[in-house]
């Protein structure tokens, strides 16, 4: 779970997924336990990954999602009244709605068309009281965002679908771009991944990997809390911050050593003690333990291609 702070973003907590559950599964009691500690509305935003029949159920009143779809997603309109003295059992789908088939859309509810200032144009399609088919009893809305830049040209090839449990009746011009907050996320792992070497560790032990993930989550709390009285240190070929804004955690790395240098420390300086004795004479440890490793999903096997021969 992560928390903004301005262009900033600071993780809140952080969950080790063990190998007999999930990312949904995790990310669902990560959304009940939110839920239960949470005093005002709760806004969850996930990749399409998290679409899942555990996550789904935690919409409510009070916690609304708003995941992305994969292209080739399939939804559900609300199925169309009965007859009087209709037989059978009632329906529990309406028309299909195949997001990958773009000529046999239905018309949206609500479209609008927003212009940058730089020519370009954003194009929002919403089509309202949707579900997945296996939760037909809660209604979504499908959100696809297509851009197109001053040319006309489309800027990215395929549109991004979005799917809002929350109600329909939105200011679609400017709330569409709150799924875009999630993309910070990923830049929040690739920092922590790269320049605070989170995944460079071999501790060799879960417990041991859990406590040096949150060193390294307390270090970048340690640059956010920082960076207002960070130093621009910019490479020759990089842009100055722009004024009124924070420096990236990168450049506040950077000037890290002159905030320690300023801010000191409560410790006292380490005394010399001499030559340590080391290890006793004739000891010799027992190698590291070796653990299997778990694959949780297994690759199925490429089909064989047929090679024709001639005759």
């Amino acid at each position: 779970m992560l928390y903004g702070v301005g262009s900033w973003v600071g993780v809140v907590d952080c969950q080790r997924i063990a190998t007999d559950t999930t990312p949904t599964k995790v990310g669902a009691a990560q959304i009940k336990e939110l839920k239960r500690t949470a005093r005002m509305e709760v806004l969850i935003t996930a990749d399409s990954e998290y679409l899942t029949e555990v996550v789904l159920d935690e919409a409510d009143a009070r916690t609304h999602l708003l995941i992305r779809m994969k292209g080739n997603r399939k939804l559900f309109g609300r199925p169309a009244e009965r007859r009087p003295g209709q037989r059978g059992a009632p329906a529990v789908h309406g028309p299909k709605l195949k997001l990958n088939q773009a000529d046999d859309l239905p018309t949206p509810d609500v479209r609008v068309q927003v212009v940058e200032d730089d020519g370009s144009w954003v194009v929002i399609s919403v089509w309202k009281n949707r579900h997945v088919a296996t939760r037909p009893k809660l209604d979504l809305c499908a959100v696809r965002i297509e851009l197109f830049k001053a040319n006309g040209q489309r800027r990215f090839k395929r549109p991004l679908w979005l799917a809002w449990t929350g109600s329909p009746d939105q200011d679609w011009t400017t709330f569409w771009r709150i799924y875009l907050k999630r993309f910070s996320i990923e830049a929040v792992h690739q920092f922590t991944k790269n320049s605070l070497s989170w995944t460079r560790a071999r501790l060799g032990e879960t417990t041991r990997e859990e406590r040096w993930s949150w060193l390294v989550m307390l270090a970048y709390w340690q640059l956010i809390l920082a960076a207002p009285v960070a130093r621009d240190r910019c490479r020759p070929w990089e842009k100055p911050t722009p004024e009124g804004k924070l420096p990236t955690p990168g450049r506040v790395q950077r000037d890290f050593g002159r905030i320690l240098l300023v801010v000191g420390t409560p410790a006292r300086i380490p005394k010399v003690r001499g030559i340590p004795p080391g290890r006793p004479f004739g000891l010799r440890p027992k190698p590291r333990p070796r653990f299997e490793i778990i694959v949780k999903a297994k690759k199925k096997a490429k089909k064989a291609k047929k090679v024709k021969t001639a005759a």
